[in-house]
């Protein structure tokens, strides 16, 4: 169950029940066990780079997280002319989402936070766009979990297609530059270095009805 105390924002509380299997067999023995977290999760964007503009510019399609959710029919608008045309838009754009929750399997608070700006570079027709950004991770650890509580820093890029309003496909790549914040309660270091540099990619879809 989740409640959203402001309704014009991206902002919520919710709790969880279900069942969890640890895969590597490290928790309950690989058993399945009951689980349960709740916390508080949102996200924020701002700027005229997190739209992709459709026939004009006055119509626009927003993306970044505003997914609209699925239609039951397309209309007009959803179907514009050019749809292969190129067009630069080098807009910015800025975000910023965390999420902060209990969790039963682990029994402790784990804190995620995560910002983007840049700007959108161009546009292939009204669906696809192409996204230069610089993004900030953070994790924190409440148990002081050393592989948990760090900071990443680092610029990306992704490209985003909507192939139809409320579906949203991100395939992204980041270099970051991370650093472990130095706690270490719990003994999880062994000799790790305090920071690292790592590549990723990662492709996403979201849906939204």
């Amino acid at each position: 169950m989740r409640a959203q105390p402001l309704p014009a924002e991206y902002l919520y509380f919710y709790a969880s029940v279900g069942l969890n299997k640890d895969l590597l067999g490290r928790r309950g023995e690989g058993e399945w066990r009951e689980d349960f977290q709740a916390g508080i999760y949102g996200f924020k964007s701002w700027g005229p780079g997190t739209v992709l503009h459709t026939v004009a510019p006055e119509e626009m399609i927003p993306t970044t997280g505003s997914v609209p959710a699925l239609a039951a029919a397309v209309g007009p608008e959803e179907e514009p002319r050019g749809s292969n045309q190129f067009l630069w838009r080098l807009a910015w754009f800025a975000d910023a989402g965390a999420d902060f929750s209990y969790y039963q399997r682990y029994a402790g608070w784990i804190g995620y936070g995560q910002a983007h700006e840049g700007f959108r570079v161009f546009q292939v027709g009204p669906r696809l766009g192409f996204d230069m950004y610089a993004v900030q991770n953070i994790s924190w650890d409440a148990r002081g979990n050393y592989f948990d509580n760090l900071v990443e820093l680092g610029p990306g890029l992704r490209w985003l297609w909507m192939p139809r309003r409320g579906v949203e496909v991100v395939l992204r790549g980041e270099w970051l530059k991370g650093y472990y914040l130095g706690r270490d309660q719990r003994g999880t270091r062994a000799g790790a270095e305090g920071q690292y540099d790592d590549f990723r990619v990662g492709l996403s879809l979201g849906v939204r009805w």
